[in-house]
Order: C-alpha cells, then structure tokens, then sequence
C-alpha cells in the first residue's frame, strides 16, 4: 500500500524548548503550508515517539550532533528526508569546542541539506563536512522574529510587562551546562565532583571549561543579591536558561521581594520591555542588540579560550559590582551607553553580514522552505507490507520504551519530567490565535492558513485552505 504522490508534500518540526523554538518554528510552518506543504508542529518528545504514525514527510532536525543521530536514522528508514540546523550554532566558545561538543560528520552526511545562520555558521560547520552535505546561508526563524514586521506580534506581551514591572532589570543567566535543570544530566560537573553521569557529556567533558563556567556562575549568584540589594525599588528579573534547574537562583533571592525568577514564554518580549540587560555569553544578547536594547556584559573573571566573545563584545563589558551598578543608574537617568559606543555600533553591523542573515529582504523561513521544496521531490512512498517499514516501527517502539524507562537523581520519570518542563502544555486556541497575529503582521498573507490538533498532544496541523498544485 503506497501513499498517492499528490499528499507527500508533508513537513515534519519538531519543538524541544516551546519557550525558546516554537513561536519561530511557527511562522517557519506557516510559510511552508502557504506553498502547499501540510505541516507536523510540535513537542519533540510527542513526535519522535510517534514518528511511523505520521505521513512520509521531511523531518527538520535542531542538532547536529551525534545524539540526534538515532531519530535522523529512523527517518531515513522510513524514506523520510532529513534536513536541519543547529540551534545553538550562533554563539560558541571557540570553533574547536563547537566541533567537538555540537558538530557530528557522521550526523551531518545524514541531512539532505543544512541550514546556517550566517557564513560564519556554515564556514564552521563545513568543517567536519567530509560528505559535502549542501549547506545553505538561509540565516534562521529566529531571526525573522527580530525584524520590524513582525513587532506587532509581541506588542500586547510587551506592554502588559512594562505595566506589571515597570522599567525593570532583566538578567539572562546561562548556566544550563553547570546547572542542568536534572542534576545527574548536567554536561559540566565540577571536577571535583567527578565525570558526568551522562554518557554522551562524558565524550566531550572538558574539566577547564567545567571550572570556568562553575566560577562564573558564582560571580553571577553574587551579582543577583548585590543589585537587589542596592536597587531595592527596581524589580529584577532572573530568567534562567530553559534546560536550567531555577532552584539554587529561588533560594538566593528569598530575602529580596523585587527579585522574581522565571521563565515565561519567548525571550524577546522579555528583552523589548527591560531598561537594561545583564548576561555572560548569552545569545540573547545579540537578540536584545538587534532590538535595540541596553546591554551590559558582566565579566569578572575573562578566558579567551572559554569566553562567548560574540554577544560580550555587543554589549558594554563591567568587570566590578559597583562598575556595573553606575552604568545601570547611568542608563535609568537615561543614557545610552551601548548605542554610544562605536566600536559596539561597528560590530553589529559585522554580525548582520557574517553571523545572522536575512534580517531585511526575504525572510529566512522563505529561504528555507525554498530549498524544502526541491527536497520534497524525495519524499519516496511507504510500503506497508516491507520488512524495513516493521523494522523501522520495532526500533521506534524500543526507543519509546528506553526513555521511558529512564530516571533522574530523585528516582522520578526523565522523560515526563523534562518533557513537561521543556513542553508545558499549550492550547489549539494559543497555537491559532499565534498564527493570526503572524498574519496581521504580514497584512492578512496566512489567512488561508487552518490549524487542528493532530492524534497526541502538544502537536499540530497546519495547511492552507488554498489547493496548491503537487
């Protein structure tokens, strides 16, 4: 039994962080049902599970490194092409630990295309590229998010913080790695307290970069209680990093009342309404620099080796407590000290060239779905009565069942645990509510777009009421 040709025209996108991935994994589906594709949105978790319940259809991967491998391979399998990006390829310590820690050949000549960032992305990826995998400078959907277009979309969340905040503080905090939201899965563990529990963190354990990030993410605690001490009628905002554990930052600020820690929905809006932003090698940096935000890197202790010098040098660099507490009051009497300095000015526009593409002209998701056409051509039927289809729907199964059976440090289910923190759920009504603001912005361009619940939750259906020819 073979699928009709006419319905191959199907996308797979699957969403890890919702907070981080899905509002920009949205609009990319958007695009892509505007040319005819009917688009699989969703919780990773739900889809991979599932991935021989859905259509023959390209599935979009967020990794290139060797642990995605697993669900890329079952794709192929299924005759299902596999293309994708790395979402955390914008921001890097040096390009030899990108390589190492996010970067697999064997991965990449799975892919029937790459998407990067920039040339910068590309130029490092191509690297490891041994079999040539087309990579295409498409810039990403998180881009798009950034543009004026779609400013609108973020407008009511903007104004309802500045309503309920004020001009606040806001302090991005990056410490996934040393901090990990599930203890015995944290990929930078001291040194003094062993090697990761995690297999695939044990690969690419580097105990220099372990004391590093450990070292800065003390500073960052000392930090957080020194301005909430001295800014007592200012509210600070802690949002820690999505796969972040946010319970060592709550304990910290119990005495402080102005201090609220959390992690509420995108970043951006979150950037458009503080006065001023504080990080460390935070990508969210180069966000709130493309927004026009106020930015300050704290940086105590520096490595050249180990410091994210992209967002830092976007941002006016503080070494001392009080140093940053005089350019924070110089910024709330109303100075700009960012948009100030040249050098911070000069380099922006140098990130715009080499690092994040499209911010002006076609969008990156039009970009993308571009190439997603010509490599729709693959998409091969599937035959039902095959030995490799059964294969393929055994290996899925004895994959479900592995991840359900693993269990953190508390002896509680990973899979449910990290599922609902990464994926908390979300309605049909939120997913198309987003969908028409995306088509205000565009001037009524997703209209024909409809959106259903697809068989398992936290995934969705997206296609165009407009028949488009296969």
């Amino acid at each position: 039994m073979l699928f009709k040709k006419r319905v191959l025209k199907n996308l797979v996108i699957p969403v890890e962080i919702q907070v981080r991935e899905f509002d920009a994994k949205l609009l990319l589906s958007c695009f892509a049902a505007e040319k005819g594709f009917k688009v699989f949105i969703g919780s990773k978790y739900e889809i991979n599970k599932q991935t021989v319940l859905l259509p023959p259809a390209i599935y979009i991967g967020k990794a290139l490194r060797a642990n995605g491998s697993k669900v890329y391979k079952l794709n192929k399998r299924l005759h299902n092409p596999v293309a994708g990006w790395d979402e955390e390829g914008l921001v890097y310590f040096s390009p030899e630990i990108y390589l190492k820690r996010r970067i697999s050949s064997g991965t990449l000549a799975l892919l029937e295309a790459i998407f990067a960032w920039g040339s910068d992305n590309a130029s490092v990826i191509n690297q490891a590229n041994y079999t040539h995998t087309p990579i295409h400078i498409t810039g990403n959907p998180r881009g798009d998010l950034l543009r004026q277009e779609l400013g609108f979309f973020f407008e009511k969340k903007v104004n309802s913080l500045k309503r309920q905040y004020g001009d606040y503080i806001l302090i991005n905090s990056n410490f996934a790695m040393v901090n990990g939201f599930l203890k015995n899965f944290t990929q930078l563990p001291h040194p003094s307290e062993g090697l990761p529990a995690f297999e695939k963190a044990r690969e690419v354990y580097n105990p220099e970069l372990a004391v590093h990030r450990h070292a800065m993410f003390d500073h960052f605690k000392k930090l957080l209680v020194f301005l909430a001490a001295n800014f007592p009628n200012r509210k600070i905002i802690l949002r820690p990093h999505p796969s972040e554990n946010p319970e060592p930052w709550q304990e910290l600020v119990k005495p402080y009342p102005n201090v609220t820690v959390l992690i509420e929905g995108n970043v951006i809006p979150w950037l458009k309404a503080c006065k001023v932003l504080i990080h460390n090698g935070c990508t969210t940096a180069l966000e709130a620099s493309l927004l026009g935000t106020e930015i300050i890197a704290y940086s105590p202790i520096s490595s050249e080796k180990y410091d994210a010098h992209l967002p830092n040098n976007l941002s006016l660099k503080t070494v001392t407590l009080e140093e940053t507490k005089k350019i924070i009051e110089a910024i709330f009497l109303g100075q700009q000290p960012t948009h100030e300095d040249k050098s911070i000015q000069e380099f922006l526009n140098k990130i715009k060239k080499d690092h994040v593409t499209s911010m002006d002209g076609t969008f990156a998701s039009e970009k993308i779905v571009d190439v997603l056409e010509q490599i729709a051509k693959k998409i091969k039927g599937r035959n039902l009565f095959s030995i490799k289809y059964w294969w393929a729907c055994y290996l899925s199964l004895i994959n479900k069942i592995k991840r359900n059976l693993r269990y953190n440090d508390k002896g509680g289910r990973v899979n449910f645990e990290v599922r609902t923190n990464n994926f908390p759920p979300i309605t049909l009504e939120e997913v198309q509510n987003r969908v028409k603001l995306f088509s205000t912005c565009l001037n009524g361009r997703f209209d024909t777009i409809e959106v259903k619940k697809w068989i398992k939750e936290g995934v969705f259906e997206l296609s165009s009421s407009i028949r488009q020819n296969p």
